[in-house]
């Protein structure tokens, strides 16, 4: 600890640091820790220059992603950010000021939060040197500034994901272009070598010979021809991304948690096909909420709530979203519900996260108003679509079956958990998508496909 804040002083100068974990739970014991060190080197003469320490627990003051809730830490800082730290101005080889310090952020297992507070204080020193120059900041688009921090964050999440996300043209200037179509035709084709060659199928069987799976392994590797590392425990995966989710999107403390579960479904909220991802499914005693959420990196990419009073239906029964393998047509197996709600309630809430200060609905301004309009004329019912997780193979998720019961017992218990919570939700019976639906809905290229990874591996 000394030699790093040594280290850091002689090349910065002085340091203020920013700690944003959270003051309570697992995070707070590391956060305890650093606070005490940092107190013991300010009061032990070890010759270092002090060093500043604010305590942000990000989590708690930007739940429900209201990251502009951020402004409450530099209000706190600001004179630290102005007058310690300062930048430096050259004018025609004449120092005219100088920067005499650093901020140093840091947290745990999350890109965001720190992302978050850097592209404050840059935009905070940005708004400051314009000022000397008679410019201000806010009367000029600031589209260019955000995208700057989204190509930080993705550049530093490249590390953790071998491509960058797909349709990025479309993200960061809402248009869709050759270009962008090219660019993502190549990141598939990378995904898709590299879901074929750097396959974990070897590991699954010396992991069966082990004992470390179940015989199950080899019907999940059919089905989607990859397998997972039995190392890894998918239970406590899922359960600290429900964990996560319900502290990032949870915005009221008053809000109580009943449940959280993690189901497949589409990437698209409301479609029904097209492909498929785990999303964390909340329920509180005020709302449900679904949360797309990043297992690589361990955030939410975004979120939607609906209040339980705009919940009308809840249908549950046979959900099949392929026809190539054997357990995909399991009607016992691939089973799922829908969760119908009514879109014109103003308490609807959608929020993206766009790794920087900027958190916004997916529609705005008169795109968002022409699409209410047409909503209300046509008076649909929108809804959300879950998908039971098929039971694994390792020794955890076989526990966890016995424990909750086959994938109908799950999506059973998650409807009447949902009726339970919601006074006025009818629950029915039916097929989300019988198979006949789904064998209409399997493409050749996706049969193809199968074909060549089976005869890769055969």
């Amino acid at each position: 600890m000394r030699l790093h804040f040594k280290n850091v002083g002689e090349r910065y100068g002085s340091t203020h640091i920013i700690n944003l974990v959270e003051t309570h739970g697992s995070e707070a014991v590391v956060g305890d820790k650093y606070r005490d060190y940092v107190a013991n080197l300010n009061s032990n003469n070890s010759g270092l220059p002090q060093i500043g320490w604010t305590w942000f627990d990000f989590h708690k003051e930007c739940r429900g992603m209201r990251f502009e809730n951020v402004s409450r830490l530099f209000t706190e800082i600001g004179n630290v950010l102005d007058t310690t730290i300062s930048y430096t101005e050259d004018i025609s080889g004449t120092i005219t000021s100088r920067q005499h310090g650093v901020l140093r952020t840091n947290c745990m297992d999350c890109l965001d939060r720190t992302n978050v507070v850097q592209s404050g204080s840059a935009r905070r020193a940005l708004e400051s040197q314009l000022r000397t120059l008679g410019i201000t900041l806010s009367s000029c688009t600031t589209d260019w500034f955000n995208i700057i921090w989204a190509d930080n964050g993705d550049a530093i999440s490249k590390q953790y994901a071998s491509t960058a996300a797909l349709k990025g043209d479309f993200t960061r200037t809402n248009k869709r272009n050759f270009q962008g179509a090219l660019t993502d035709f190549g990141l598939t084709m990378t995904r898709y070598f590299t879901n074929i060659i750097s396959d974990f199928f070897t590991q699954a069987a010396i992991d069966f010979l082990l004992g470390n799976v179940t015989s199950q392994v080899f019907v999940d590797f059919e089905a989607e021809m990859i397998s997972s590392d039995p190392s890894v425990s998918l239970l406590r995966v899922r359960q600290n991304a429900i964990e996560i989710s319900s502290k990032i999107v949870v915005a009221d403390d008053t809000e109580s948690i009943r449940g959280g579960w993690t189901f497949l479904s589409p990437r698209e909220p409301g479609a029904r096909a097209g492909t498929m991802v785990e999303k964390v499914l909340l329920l509180t005693d005020k709302a449900v909420y679904m949360c797309a959420f990043d297992f690589a990196l361990e955030k939410v990419c975004a979120f939607e709530r609906v209040p339980l009073d705009a919940v009308r239906e809840v249908q549950w029964g046979t959900y099949i979203t392929s026809t190539l393998a054997a357990s995909h047509v399991d009607v016992e197996r691939n089973v799922g519900f829908l969760v119908r709600y009514n879109d014109s309630e103003e308490d609807r809430l959608v929020r993206v996260n766009t790794r920087s200060l900027q958190t916004t609905p997916k529609k705005e301004g008169r795109e968002k108003k022409k699409e209410e309009e047409e909503e209300e004329e046509e008076e649909e019912t929108k809804f959300w679509a879950f998908k039971a997780m098929p039971a694994g193979s390792g020794v955890d998720a076989a526990a966890a079956t016995a424990e909750a019961g086959s994938e109908k017992d799950v999506v059973r218990s998650v409807v009447r958990e949902l009726a339970s919570a919601c006074q006025r939700v009818k629950v029915t019976g039916g097929d989300v998508v019988s198979l006949a639906e789904a064998k209409k809905g399997t493409g050749l290229v996706e049969r193809w496909g199968y074909a060549v990874k089976r005869l890769v591996w055969a």
